[in-house]
């Protein structure tokens, strides 16, 4: 897959072309860029029992799109854009713990005893894919005998990154008060799927 992604981005950016006329613009555009996300949960949040870090990271993106505008005459600008993208390589981390202390009277409340759960695995992203569509619309002011156009823009938009995740492992923690830690690992491959998305509205200059 990541051979015949190479060989389309090299045809692509060999061609470079687009299409232009007096009416408005077309182009078609290919290339690289890298995304990181991460996020984290603390519950309570002043002194959680449960934390879990989740962190996708150095996501090497290849993808293509098509961007286009126009003005409507001598009131409307509008513009849009859509891409899609493959994630040709990347990092997936994440660890969760949840400890907890039986006990909250007696001989054992002051933490002798602690029982825990947690779970950590690290994976490799291939093969998984990115797309995004945007539109807008504006006023356009027109400067230099009409060859160059300001537009301040309203708009839409929607990103989304979906990636699937194998290799987990879990592992149970039981702590005592003479210091000795017991721990089972638990092997097995699963999958879960990571949908990232944003939406919403914008404005801009264009």
């Amino acid at each position: 897959m990541r051979k015949w992604i190479t060989l389309l981005m090299t045809l692509l950016v060999g061609c470079g072309s687009y299409a232009n006329a007096n009416v408005g613009q077309v182009c078609f555009e290919a290339g690289y860029r890298q995304d990181n996300i991460d996020w984290r949960t603390r519950f309570p949040s002043d002194d959680p029992f449960l934390k879990s870090n989740t962190k996708f990271k150095d996501l090497d993106i290849f993808q293509i799109g098509v961007f286009g505008r126009s003005t409507l005459g001598c009131n409307f600008y509008v513009r849009g854009e859509a891409y899609w993208g493959w994630i040709v390589d990347g990092n997936f981390e994440h660890n969760g713990n949840l400890n907890f202390r039986p006990f909250v009277g007696g001989p054992a409340a002051d933490g002798a005893f602690r029982l825990g759960f947690s779970d950590s695995f690290r994976s490799t992203i291939d093969d998984q894919y990115v797309f995004g569509l945007s539109a807008a619309i504006g006023y356009p002011f027109f400067f230099c005998d009409c060859t160059m156009v300001v537009a301040p823009v309203i708009g839409y938009a929607v990103d989304e990154q979906n990636i699937e995740v194998n290799n987990r492992q879990l592992a149970l923690d039981v702590e005592f008060d003479y210091g000795r830690t017991r721990e089972r690992d638990f092997g097995g491959c699963c999958k879960n799927t990571f949908i990232s998305r944003w939406y919403g509205p914008f404005i801009g200059v264009d």
